[in-house]
């Protein structure tokens, strides 16, 4: 996902998500008139592509940092970010984009400098402050679920496959609802590798998606929310990108 066509990401998406954030946004009778919720939008999107902090915001967005912060924290909270991205996975699937007969599911250790909610040490990298977060996808890459520094638990009511790795083997618990696909080990009564995890290198390629992301590769968020937020938003963008691909603009 290069930066210059990241850009033009927003702009299609802000038509969708400008009633939810209409919605969402508390309206104050008294002060000055509230900012423009394109503009917030678009500054915010910056901030979690290039990383910066909020206050080195550019004045091309005509918004102070503190104004785009408050609007993030605001949707964060009343899940505007799960609300669009809900409405992009039902539009995919009335598509027949998205197919949850397959499942991947993958996790990856971010640094989390400044610390924060749900951060410990990562014996990656040397002990020092990270977070680990889990993300669950179908088989097209497209994200569907996502959890930071919690065990994974899954609830379907479909039945599905899902593909793991060995790091994987004994923490998901086994339902009726769906099947886990992880490599052998000597111990295993299984005498082969099912074909179907071949395919599990689209949650790589989802999770290196994510990773462009600076302020995701990288947490630079102390609060929790703030950061699910963009985590949540990211999902957002990765399934434009998808929808783009396979449906065209």
């Amino acid at each position: 996902m290069s930066t210059s066509k990241f850009f033009l990401y927003p702009e299609k998406i802000w038509p969708e998500f400008e009633e939810i954030a209409l919605r969402m946004t508390p309206v104050s009778k008294r002060g000055r008139p509230r900012a423009s919720l394109k503009k917030i939008f678009f500054a915010i999107a910056y901030v979690l592509k290039t990383g910066i902090p909020w206050k080195l915001l550019p004045k091309d967005y005509q918004i102070s940092a503190s104004t785009a912060h408050h609007y993030h924290m605001i949707w964060s909270e009343k899940g505007a970010y799960a609300e669009l991205w809900n409405h992009q996975l039902t539009f995919l699937e009335e598509e027949k984009v998205l197919t949850k007969k397959i499942q991947m599911i993958d996790c990856s250790l971010s640094k989390s400098r400044y610390g924060g909610e749900k951060t410990g040490r990562n014996p990656t990298d040397r002990g020092k402050k990270g977070t680990k977060r889990s993300i669950l996808i179908t088989q097209e890459g497209i994200p569907i679920a996502i959890a930071v520094a919690e065990a994974n638990q899954i609830k379907t009511s479909q039945k599905v496959k899902i593909l793991a790795d060995k790091a994987y083997i004994g923490i998901i618990p086994r339902q009726k609802n769906y099947k886990i696909c992880t490599p052998l080990r000597k111990n295993m009564k299984a005498k082969y590798l099912s074909r179907d995890y071949r395919k599990r290198w689209a949650v790589e390629r989802t999770l290196s998606w994510q990773n462009n992301f600076s302020r995701i590769a990288s947490r630079r968020e102390r609060s929790f929310r703030s950061y699910m937020g963009m985590l949540t938003l990211s999902c957002c963008f990765i399934c434009y990108k998808i929808a783009s691909f396979w449906l065209g603009d």
